[in-house]
């Protein structure tokens, strides 16, 4: 009996001390932050939202910001096509807002002209393919002209794998709980909206509910519609460089904060010990490969964790919220995590 004890309790040891050498976690936002925020600039390609280039970009690249714009194709001629070029370059995203900018559902204040399932071929697909051949990269979202939409619509981009689209509530954040990526929930600024109490009530619902929060705005001190005044916009992106900076906030597009949501959904950690000193520890998709872009943060939780390294190349622990992270690329293969030697 004494035997069977000592085995039991020998067993629960081991598994104990294993897994505090494990106490590793997938973060919930890229560097630990508390929330994420994504800025979306509409009507790019048009005369009116210029600003989006003059101002948007050069303040935005200055604080380490980056935005989505919804360009709208049939607006966009070779010059807009290089400036696109070149906000990607500064890690802006580029986004279908449909040819023709018309009215998905009838209004009698819509003077534009409506589209239905007739023009999907059009208004959706065709623009796909313009994005895709001027700025060779595939599209995967969708932000509907003055947010008008149908199921019919939702259900077309369902079938051509879009990844999302700006289709949800007013004013209500996406948590990660109840996420629906074809129904992405969003603020939108409106030219009676009082900017300091609206934009900072938008940032603050999000990081309170530790959701994605999405801003839509159009142009910058230009002529579009429920656009912002330099001044307004200078204020708006410093407010969201502090929360960066302090780790409140992870800004990104629309692109890379849904590519984060699904790796660290369908991402899990397979751990092994080598010896009393060293683990192994590797990402695993549910979904299939890790690509060049895929990065993950991960919480190490273990205090005596000395070094970590991928590939034989050190990889830097952070201190964010006052917990330790690291970014890691799962593409690049498994990872070591070396122990104190005391």
């Amino acid at each position: 009996m004494k035997k069977s004890v000592f085995i039991i309790f020998s067993s629960l040891y081991f598994q104990i001390s294993f897994a505090q050498y494990t106490d590793i976690q997938i973060c919930n936002w890229p560097n630990n932050a508390k929330a994420a925020f994504s800025i979306v600039h509409d009507d790019f390609g048009t005369y009116n939202a210029q600003g989006i280039q003059n101002y948007a970009d050069t303040i935005c690249k200055r604080k380490n910001l980056v935005f989505t714009t919804a360009a709208i194709i049939n607006e966009c001629d070779d010059k807009d096509w290089e400036i696109a070029k070149k906000l990607i370059s500064h890690g802006h995203q580029i986004v279908n807002h449909t040819m023709s900018h018309r009215c998905g559902v009838a209004h009698d204040w819509c003077m534009f002209g409506n589209w239905g399932p007739a023009d999907f071929g059009y208004e959706i697909d065709s623009a796909d393919i313009i994005l895709e051949k001027r700025l060779g990269l595939k599209n995967h979202f969708m932000i509907f002209p003055f947010d008008l939409h149908t199921d019919t619509m939702i259900s077309h981009l369902k079938e051509k794998k879009y990844w999302g689209a700006r289709a949800g509530v007013l004013n209500e954040v996406n948590t990660l709980q109840n996420i629906d990526f074809l129904h992405l929930n969003f603020a939108e600024h409106f030219p009676q909206n009082k900017p300091d109490s609206s934009l900072n009530a938008y940032i603050k619902k999000t990081i309170q509910n530790q959701a994605w929060g999405i801003q839509t705005i159009h142009g910058v001190e230009d002529f579009s519609w429920g656009k912002l005044s330099l001044i307004e916009y200078q204020i708006f992106t410093d407010t969201l460089s502090k929360l960066q900076k302090r780790g409140t906030l992870y800004i990104g597009t629309l692109e890379t904060i849904t590519n984060y949501i699904n790796l660290q959904k369908n991402t899990s950690l397979k751990q092994r010990k080598l010896n009393d000193k060293i683990y192994e520890l590797e990402l695993v998709s549910s979904t299939g490969n890790f690509t060049e872009k895929d990065e993950i943060s991960l919480k190490i939780n273990t205090k005596d964790i000395s070094k970590i390294t991928q590939n034989q190349t050190e990889i830097p622990i952070q201190t964010i919220n006052n917990e330790r992270i690291i970014n890691i690329k799962p593409i690049n293969g498994k990872i070591i995590l070396q122990l104190n030697n005391n």
